[in-house]
């Protein structure tokens, strides 16, 4: 008897084990640059690295939104370079401009379905990859970029209340005729 349910057992969990999906969780980000850093953790994280030329930041932002900070950094051999935004002092998006002379498109796609799967979604500009915190893209011709989901939809949820607020504007000055 013991034998018999030691082996049901055992068949169960071979079965729900070989039907279950692996969870994909994706890398935030590359080598010490990660979604959700503070600008001053990002600046310390590009004065350490070895694949950037960081000087430090401009004195002047040409972005028009005052939460948002734009960081564009040359990068050295692997990397030509990156542009990272941030919104309200967090690290939301890292796009990563690959070197076309180290790397192409195929060796590094092939690269991250070795170490993610197939992608989510794929079409001839881009290979998506998506978790519950992270969107990973790799489009062409050749950058790879990490996309804060999270930050992303409170952004989108602004957006939609920006737009209906412009919209009750408009509608207010079409009354003024």
């Amino acid at each position: 008897m013991k034998t018999f349910l030691l082996s049901v057992l055992l068949l169960a969990g071979a079965q729900s084990w070989a039907g279950a999906q692996p969870v994909l969780v994706l890398a935030d980000g590359f080598d010490t640059i990660h979604l959700g850093m503070t600008l001053p953790e990002l600046e310390k994280a590009l004065g350490k690295s070895g694949y950037f030329l960081w000087r430090g930041l401009p004195d002047v932002s040409l972005l028009s939104k005052p939460n948002d900070s734009l960081i564009d950094v040359r990068g050295i051999d692997y990397f030509t370079r990156a542009v990272l935004q941030l919104r309200k002092g967090q690290l939301y998006v890292a796009s990563f401009d690959l070197n076309p002379r180290q790397f192409d498109y195929y060796g590094v796609y092939t690269a991250l379905v070795k170490k993610y799967g197939p992608p989510k979604s794929l079409d001839p500009s881009l290979a998506l990859w998506e978790d519950k915190k992270t969107r990973l893209t790799l489009e062409k011709p050749l950058t790879v970029k990490y996309l804060d989901l999270a930050l992303q939809k409170e952004i989108d949820q602004s957006s939609q209340a920006g737009k209906a607020y412009q919209e009750i504007s408009r509608e207010k000055f079409l009354e003024l005729f």
